[in-house]
């Protein structure tokens, strides 16, 4: 399996690459391949190309890959990502959304986080790319997990693993995390409340 990534150059996105993504591959002498792309004129479209890059790049290799976002910081060496069985087509997290945000136990509000995911390499993953392909190009403006997560609950033919919270751990608003969340593995730092906004850029001459 290879871990990928990719970044818009010349924006911010390139020092939070090398900051956080980077340095966790190296340590832990993963195989990777990041790709820093041009920015596509929007966070829609740039954080929309997700569905593209991860096929052209299952395609690239021709084996599993995992995708990492650019802010995840892997802190433990990931060992379920390389153990997720070939009958998935892919690995993601479903976050318990009530619980995580208000501390509410309640299973039935379920949001897809795209920020790690295992795609196999296999034929059937590859129709459900080119599927949330499709439906990025159609509706750009909505977040590419909340499509990735519209046709995986539409077609249940695709098999889904659950990754474990620790996988893809989102701290709240005031940075802390959540209590029912053991010690993270890979921790999303979240950099797009930050720079989702272009103008928080600083690149303003």
């Amino acid at each position: 399996m290879i871990f990928i990534s990719y970044y818009t150059k010349n924006t911010p996105y390139e020092s939070v690459i090398n900051e956080y993504l980077l340095p966790g591959l190296k340590k832990f002498n993963l195989q990777y391949d990041i790709q820093g792309v041009q920015d596509m004129g929007s966070w829609a479209h740039n954080t929309g190309y997700k569905s593209k890059f991860i096929l052209e790049m299952l395609l690239k290799h021709k084996q599993d890959v995992c995708f990492i976002d650019a802010d995840g910081e892997i802190l433990k060496y990931p060992e379920l990502l390389f153990n997720i069985p070939n009958t998935y087509n892919i690995a993601i997290h479903w976050l318990l959304w009530d619980l995580h945000w208000h501390n509410i136990e309640n299973n039935e509000h379920l949001e897809l986080l795209s920020g790690t995911m295992v795609i196999k390499y296999k034929e059937k993953t590859i129709e459900l790319l080119k599927k949330w392909i499709k439906a990025v190009e159609d509706n750009i403006e909505k977040k590419e997990q909340k499509t990735l997560q519209d046709i995986i609950e539409k077609n249940p033919e695709y098999s889904v693993y659950n990754l474990p919270v620790e996988y893809c751990v989102v701290p709240k608003h005031n940075g802390t995390i959540p209590k029912y969340i053991g010690e993270p593995i890979v921790y999303h730092h979240q950099a797009s409340r930050k720079y989702k906004k272009r103008k928080n850029w600083g690149l303003d001459k």
